[in-house]
């Protein structure tokens, strides 16, 4: 997606400055989804009116330590896309932190689905007031088809 040159936040420019940046290829098909879903949102008429004058970024992430930007209290994650929205006139940044995926499988439990918390933690300790972090997980998997949580239906 074209982006203008962002001013790098140190958070993720120290994350990323030592490593070889190339493309990564998307590997399933709600990544593919999440990109289209993206791109129609941002050259819509909504998307226009919501993002303004601010700049957009799409980063795909790497999922290795040595390359990749982690959460080790999120059990080691890796979201697979950092979402950087740049207000050019005041220099706020909101970074967010993207994973479309399937969670049929997954434990609502997850230490993935906490991440949301954990960046806020690091956004507190960060204090800088023109730096908002967050974190999505991204699934069109319906709640009736998780197979690892357990609820009672009222009747």
């Amino acid at each position: 997606m074209y982006v203008k040159k962002p001013a790098l936040s140190w958070l993720v420019f120290e994350c990323l400055r030592s490593s070889v940046m190339r493309p990564l290829s998307f590997d399933a098909p709600n990544e593919i989804q999440f990109i289209r879903d993206l791109e129609a949102f941002y050259q819509s008429g909504l998307g226009q009116q919501v993002i303004g004058k601010k700049s957009l970024y799409l980063v795909r992430n790497a999922d290795t330590k040595a390359k990749g930007l982690g959460f080790a209290l999120a059990g080691n994650f890796y979201p697979d896309y950092l979402l950087w929205l740049v207000d050019d006139e005041t220099g706020a940044q909101c970074l967010n932190f993207i994973d479309p995926k399937g969670i049929r499988q997954m434990n609502l439990t997850d230490a993935k689905l906490g991440l949301y918390k954990e960046v806020k933690v690091l956004q507190e300790k960060l204090a800088d007031p023109k730096l908002t972090l967050n974190a999505f997980i991204l699934s069109a998997t319906p709640f009736d088809s998780l197979i690892n949580v357990v609820c009672e239906k009222k009747i």
